[in-house]
Formats: C-alpha cells, structure tokens, sequence
C-alpha cells in the first residue's frame, strides 16, 4: 500500500502531523533545489531507512503530478488522463563505507542502491 494513502487512512494525528512536515520539507527542497540538487546520505540504518521510503514517495508522486504542477516533470505534451507521467527521477545518494557495518546493512544498502 502507498504511504500517502496509508497516512490518510491512519487516526494518528500526531503522526499524520510528523509526515505532513517531514514531506513538505523534501517538497520545498525539490522545489529550491531541484531532483540534481537534492541528495541524502543513506547508512541503511531505521532512520535513514525512513527518510529514503519518504523520499521515493515524494519523487513518485512528482513524476504523476496535476496540471497545475507541470512545472515539477514533463509538459503539457506528456498529459495522459488529465495528469503528466514522467520518469521517476533517480535519487542522489552518498553513502559512507563502514569498516564496522553489520553484514546484512552492507547487503541492505547495496540491495537498495541496485533498486
């Protein structure tokens, strides 16, 4: 299930709260900064984890925006339905090599990257 439904549908609203900010912040950063200019440094760790699946949730959602969003992927050329599909671009990511990295991190972030 995506994550956008799934916090739509949750009663938690301190944690609806928690993910409105934490999605407006990337929303603001892609804005500011563009897909090239917005990267994250992932360790494969729970909270980088998180900051990854919101991430990949903000960049899905951009690359099937509304009209009115145009401006985020494609043109008006590229509308299907009333919506603009595009690629979902690639996130920029910088990981620090470990020398003391559990095993099964080093296999998550190398699975991950290979997603």
């Amino acid at each position: 299930m995506e994550v956008f439904e799934v916090m739509r549908m949750t009663a938690d609203a301190e944690l609806v709260l928690k993910f409105q900010s934490a999605i407006g912040i990337i929303e603001r950063a892609i804005s500011q900064y563009g897909f090239e200019g917005v990267a994250f440094s992932f360790n494969g760790g729970k909270d980088s984890t998180v900051l990854l699946h919101l991430l990949r949730a903000v960049y899905a959602r951009s690359a099937i925006v509304s009209p009115k969003h145009s401006s985020v992927v494609g043109n008006e050329d590229q509308l299907q339905d009333g919506f603009i599909a595009g690629p979902i671009p690639r996130i920029r990511t910088i990981y620090f090599e470990s020398e003391d990295a559990f095993p099964q991190i080093q296999q998550f972030t190398t699975d991950m990257a290979e997603q």
